[in-house]
């Protein structure tokens, strides 16, 4: 197994719901099977490009979701010149449920750029994985606004890195996920997990901007199927 740090993006806004939804659910799983973990917020005002505070990384650059490219340029940044022992990272966002038994297991074959589809290129919220060459190149860009998954993908692209898709990264929920009541008709994806049989093989799930309730609602649907 690679040796993976991963990097969650989120902003001040969420710090208190989805960050500690994480926190609460698959972050530490990921930890106790020795996968680093660190959620990513822009602090523009800070004196220096990086500070880690607890489960932290404050990067220097602006904290709105328009900013993604930069968060992600950043971490890529923090990846290349400060963690020389991890092969890889691997970089989703704050309302993405990481499905950590699977996960820990999941061979990556040497794939430099690998994860959810997302049109020609993978999906930055249910998450990819870069490798220290394709890191270097992100880390060495001028990403900086726009639609990350598109701005990362063409950028790896141009310098002859291409997508690896894996379907066990979910970057849009199944049908298989159902509308409660609260939100039938509005169009909307899902917010009511699957039984454990529909999720078993998952690596992640990107819940799409839903309440952070629901973070815990498929974490206990995982944890109950692995325990029967």
């Amino acid at each position: 197994m690679s040796s993976i740090i991963v990097f969650a993006e989120s902003c001040e806004k969420y710090e208190s719901t989805r960050v500690r939804a994480c926190e609460d659910t698959w972050a530490p799983l990921l930890r106790a099977r020795g996968i680093d973990v660190l959620f990513v917020l822009g602090c523009p005002g800070q004196p220096d490009e990086f500070q880690v505070i607890g489960n932290i990384l404050y990067v220097k650059c602006r904290d709105e979701y328009r900013d993604l490219p930069a968060k992600t340029r950043m971490a890529a940044k923090y990846f290349t010149e400060h963690c020389p022992g991890h092969d890889y990272m691997f970089k989703c966002d704050d309302d993405t449920y990481i499905h950590a038994r699977n996960f820990s297991k999941f061979d990556i074959k040497g794939s430099a750029y690998l994860g959810a589809r997302c049109g020609a290129y993978l999906s930055g919220g249910a998450g990819y994985f870069l490798n220290r060459q394709a890191a270097s190149i992100v880390a060495q860009s001028k990403l900086s606004t726009g639609p990350e998954d598109k701005e990362v993908g063409q950028l790896l692209r141009d310098n002859g890195i291409t997508p690896v898709f894996d379907r066990r990264f979910s970057g849009w929920p199944s049908p298989d996920w159902k509308q409660s009541p609260s939100i039938q008709g509005t169009g909307t994806h899902g917010d009511v997990p699957p039984p454990y049989e529909k999720l078993k093989d998952q690596i992640t799930d990107h819940l799409l901007r839903a309440p952070a309730s629901v973070m815990y609602d498929i974490h206990n649907v995982v944890e109950r199927g692995l325990t029967c």
